[in-house]
């Protein structure tokens, strides 16, 4: 634990009543309207109902925050070779199928294991609003990604956890809220990142390079009319334990508000990340914050970009010369703003999907 953790912990999530709106006027001021206290950013954007949980057992090295992307240590030359390490995943999904035509979440799977050569991808759900196509998994599998699904006991799974207790006492009202899907998935990442460390990802997302040397991350989104960049949770590394994933935790009953979106994820995340002091360091309770052309060089108020003809852009990028996209190991291609739209061939999307994909049912 970094030093004086406890103190912090105990200072920022002191005990209060539970209940399913904050009880306590003065926690985190600002969440429960939906805005940020103390940082710049008083717009966010919410992650995508489809998640991806994306837990990674290896041995990987922390790294330092620069910030210029072209400077930053993680961005090493031919860094658009396959990972040789086997690495394991969980995706995380409450609702859609997994099928080999299905957008969402066919890319992020597809791209991963293309990345991730050997991977076990586990798919964990705790609705029963999923399905599964046998003959998807089956081809999958034949590429070397072993797909497990396993359903789980939303109340059994967070056993252990700082949310537990909350939850057990609150989840059939919890249930009835308007924004609980999306709720469930912050709370399960937190969970599951905590108990067993590795990464995140939602699954609107095209992975482009290996992730396996990155570790306790987060990426910053660009943000409209110049009111600074925020840090987007679609995209994230934690080690097992970490003290801010339990900080969030603990923090989760004192903010937590049935009828704002994105009061327990992206404005909680932003709020405690931007107040931790461990940041830009190698220590196991650091965190890093990597520039928007990591993960989200595309920004969300832009999802006509992955729709237009981007020849030159994209023969830099894959490439892998210097271009915006060179710094890039995410495009979080924003599928509540695009999945109305066809992917056109000879787009940045089509050329993505067609050069990342495995099965590619889902490319033009």
């Amino acid at each position: 634990s970094p030093p004086h953790a406890t103190h912090r912990l105990a200072r920022l999530a002191r005990p209060s009543a539970v209940g399913i709106r904050a009880t306590n006027p003065d926690a985190m001021r600002g969440l429960e309207s939906g805005e940020l206290c103390c940082t710049k950013t008083q717009t966010l954007l919410a992650s995508g109902f489809g998640t991806i949980m994306i837990l990674a057992s290896l041995a990987v090295h922390s790294t330092a925050t620069w910030d210029h992307a072209s400077q930053h240590p993680l961005y090493m030359e031919n860094m658009n070779v396959t990972s040789p390490q086997p690495m394991r995943f969980v995706l995380m999904m409450t609702k859609g199928k997994i099928s080999a035509r299905e957008r969402t979440p066919m890319l992020a799977i597809e791209s991963l294991c293309k990345m991730h050569p050997s991977s076990t991808i586990e798919i964990l759900s705790w609705t029963r609003n999923v399905k599964v196509d046998g003959k998807t998994v089956h081809r999958l599998n034949n590429y070397g990604c072993a797909i497990q699904i396993r359903r789980v006991d939303m109340l059994n799974y967070t056993e252990g956890t700082p949310l537990h207790k909350w939850l057990n006492e609150n989840y059939d009202t919890l249930k009835s809220g308007s924004y609980w899907h999306s709720h469930a998935t912050d709370i399960m990442r937190y969970a599951t990142l905590w108990k067993e460390g590795g990464w995140y990802l939602d699954t609107d997302v095209i992975v482009v390079k290996p992730l396996n040397h990155l570790q306790n991350v987060v990426g910053l989104q660009s943000s409209p009319k110049n009111i600074g960049d925020s840090i987007n949770g679609a995209l994230m590394h934690f080690r097992k334990g970490h003290p801010v994933l339990k900080l969030a935790m603990m923090t989760v009953p004192k903010v937590y508000n049935a009828t704002r979106w994105m009061v327990i994820g992206p404005t909680l995340l932003n709020y405690i990340i931007r107040q931790w002091t461990y940041t830009g360091c190698q220590q196991d309770y650091c965190v890093n914050i990597l520039p928007t052309t990591a993960f989200y060089p595309i920004p969300w108020y832009q999802p006509e970009l992955f729709f237009r003809g981007v020849s030159n852009e994209q023969s830099l990028f894959m490439s892998s010369e210097a271009s915006n996209f060179g710094t890039t190991y995410a495009f979080h291609f924003w599928n509540a703003k695009t999945s109305a739209h066809k992917i056109i061939a000879g787009s940045l999307l089509g050329n993505l999907c067609r050069s990342y994909c495995l099965l590619c049912d889902a490319c033009p």
